[in-house]
């Protein structure tokens, strides 16, 4: 039985106001409990430890934009579903490359067979702005705007200095 961080009922109010990144972390530990790896071929080469390189932490951040994703334990990693069409977003081991880029290994509809590999930075940051519109349904433009915020200034901790996917986006 696992232990939750307010076991008293009257706390109900302050555990629903906790990061929603608990509550993702709590998900992946039910994962990795009950999963059983998918017969995908590798993708990732992490040698049964957990990667921890950009490619990982923008998987995981992208993982966290429920409901347009969940976590999903895949072939020996930690990867995204999208909760829309089954596309598995993989970690991509860059462990051996000069400089990380955040790749990101997309099996579009969970296919292996129709794989490709895109930048994880500009996947994560249109994952955000969808994640930002649909929480923003009936909502006040500032609250969306303030949401899409918050959004982006946490996946900018995790990649960096987003600008040119920002220059990008906008033509």
């Amino acid at each position: 039985m696992p232990t939750w961080p307010h076991s008293n009922p009257s706390s109900t109010v302050n555990s629903l106001q906790e990061p929603v990144s608990w509550l993702s972390h709590a998900f992946r530990q039910i994962r990795h409990a009950l999963a059983s790896p998918v017969s995908i071929p590798s993708l990732c080469l992490s040698m049964g430890s957990r990667m921890n390189g950009l490619s990982q932490r923008i998987v995981d951040y992208i993982a966290e934009l429920m409901p347009l994703y969940t976590f999903q334990f895949a072939d020996g990693c930690d990867c995204a579903l999208s909760l829309m069409d089954g596309t598995l977003l993989m970690p991509v081991d860059e462990s051996s490359a000069e400089r990380e880029e955040g790749w990101v290994a997309v099996l579009w509809q969970g296919d292996a067979q129709r794989r490709s590999e895109v930048p994880g930075p500009l996947l994560a940051y249109q994952a955000a702005l969808r994640c930002a519109e649909l929480h923003g349904i009936g909502r006040l433009p500032a609250e969306v705007a303030a949401h899409r915020h918050i959004l982006l200034t946490r996946l900018r901790d995790i990649c960096g200095d987003l600008l040119h996917i920002e220059m990008i986006t906008r033509l």
